[in-house]
């Protein structure tokens, strides 16, 4: 069956498509086809909307839900492999807090990932019902497990992590932790990137994802002397 739309509903649907996908000055086979850091930045610098950037990345968007990570060196290749090692490894159902790849080069040097807004703190607890400051305590106490090293900044909270896993706070905030809590356990991420607030975001469904997690333990012996 055709179905017939009216000309303001055409508009809106037009509007739609144009930001699900990459402006018409870009082209994914001629960005593909760039052999430098320099030229792929430039490239992406007259096209897309620059989001931020590090030491290592530059972040743009390219629509409404997707981002393009690209590296400007080598130490944002690396942080590239790492995400895609991790993102493409495991089941999305087991980790989700880190944002779905769509897409990315195997040599590291881009990868197309969920976009996610800046979080902060008031959202945290607007959404889970706890001061962030749970969350980073919750993981303090995984790493003193696996470390057998304490760490006591954040021990005021202690009670309420208790509380989350009793499931006073409901379960969406018990599943969360708990899928921070096997993130942590299977050892992919420098910890301490968990416990910023900057490396966390929100996707469009308006849940909390870990917005950056290439500075692997590897990640940062090789490259940061940490």
């Amino acid at each position: 069956m055709k179905i017939k739309l009216t000309e303001s509903q055409f508009q809106k649907l037009t509007s739609l498509v144009s930001e699900m996908a990459y402006p018409t000055t870009f082209d994914m086979s001629v960005f593909k086809s760039l052999n430098s850091f320099q030229s792929r930045i430039e490239y992406c610098a007259s096209r897309l909307k620059r989001l931020g950037a590090g030491s290592s990345r530059i972040v743009y968007q390219i629509d409404g839900e997707k981002c393009l990570k690209l590296a400007k060196n080598q130490k944002g290749v690396a942080q590239n492999l790492a995400e895609i090692e991790f993102g493409t490894s495991y089941d999305s159902n087991y980790f989700d807090i880190t944002p779905k790849i769509f897409d990315y080069s195997e040599g590291g040097e881009f990868v197309e990932m969920e976009l996610c807004m800046p979080a902060d703190s008031a959202l945290f607890k607007q959404k889970y019902g706890v001061p962030i400051e749970a969350l980073f305590e919750m993981i303090d106490e995984e790493m003193s497990n696996w470390q057998r090293i304490y760490y006591f900044q954040y021990y005021d909270f202690e009670d309420t992590v208790y509380k989350v896993w009793q499931g006073t706070y409901g379960d969406e905030t018990m599943q969360f932790f708990n899928s921070v809590r096997e993130f942590v356990a299977s050892g992919p991420c420098h910890y301490g990137d968990l416990k910023r607030i900057q490396n966390w975001g929100i996707n469009s469904h308006g849940e909390f994802r870990l917005i950056d997690f290439g500075g692997t333990k590897d990640v940062m012996s090789r490259y940061y002397r940490c």
